[in-house]
């Protein structure tokens, strides 16, 4: 009797997960287009992911050296290496380090070598971040939500999913932020 009710139960469940496709098919008249600039749930915990799994391996990789100061920033799985290394060697290990992670697709490696910024100028960055994503937000025609923004060292730096209009709308948005030297695009284009 069990396995009776667990066939029924089944083939019941399949009928209606079947039935979902096409009560959508009826109740639309044109296709269901897919959103290149969004991600999915899947690639942001990855994002997460490497993120921290990086991090911990270059702090282990630079265990006992010079101290070095920096941040991984991963957008559906391109890698932006920003912050202060002490010499070469660190800042080539650092992007060894994450190229050899899964799910890395490209590696950005913008660390200096110079000693770590002071605690004022890392308040100035949060500024600058501040500022320039209050503009992303008030602009029109930029997907906000679909743009990462750091600073350091004064240095805006911007990665997303976006279309080149999109790109050069941001782009031109944060332009003439107070403070900031240059910026960076990390983009990927979806046109």
């Amino acid at each position: 009797m069990k396995k009776v009710n667990r066939t029924i139960a089944g083939l019941a469940m399949l009928l209606a997960v079947s039935g979902c496709s096409s009560i959508i098919a009826v109740s639309t008249d044109s296709p269901i287009q897919e959103d290149h600039g969004s991600r999915t749930w899947g690639s942001i915990i990855d994002d997460q992911s490497i993120e921290t799994t990086a991090t911990v391996n270059i702090d282990k990789a630079f265990a006992g050296k010079a101290e070095a100061n920096f941040t991984v920033t991963s957008y559906n799985g391109i890698i932006l290496l920003v912050g202060q290394v002490p010499n070469a060697e660190m800042k080539s290990t650092a992007e060894a380090t994450v190229k050899r992670l899964r799910k890395v697709r490209t590696v950005y490696n913008e660390l200096t070598i110079a000693g770590p910024i002071s605690l004022p100028a890392r308040s100035n960055d949060s500024w600058i971040t501040t500022k320039a994503k209050s503009k992303l937000l008030a602009t029109e025609g930029v997907p906000s939500g679909r743009i990462k923004i750091l600073t350091e060292n004064g240095v805006i730096y911007m990665l997303g999913l976006l279309t080149r209009a999109e790109a050069k709308t941001s782009v031109d948005a944060i332009a003439n932020t107070y403070g900031a030297q240059r910026i960076v695009q990390v983009f990927e284009y979806i046109d």
